[in-house]
């Protein structure tokens, strides 16, 4: 099971590389509504995490600790 924080990762991640596969000069070719449209699964998929607050210190902080803290129980 992967933590918050790594799945916030993941997801900018992924949106880079869906950006990295367009060369600029395609990008620059599309309309203004293309370009923010490309990627738009990816772009939808980290800005939940902030939509929804999830990757705030308090949130990523408590989940280490609470993973420390099951693995010294092991």
């Amino acid at each position: 099971m992967s933590s918050v924080y790594e799945k916030w990762i993941a997801a900018n991640h992924a949106l880079f590389a869906c950006y990295e596969k367009v060369p600029a000069d395609q990008f620059n070719a599309l309309a203004k509504a293309e370009q923010d449209n490309l990627c738009k699964k990816e772009q939808d998929a980290v800005a939940a995490f902030l939509k929804n607050d999830s990757v705030n210190f308090r949130n990523i902080i408590n989940e280490r600790i609470s993973a420390l803290g099951s693995e010294q129980h092991h």
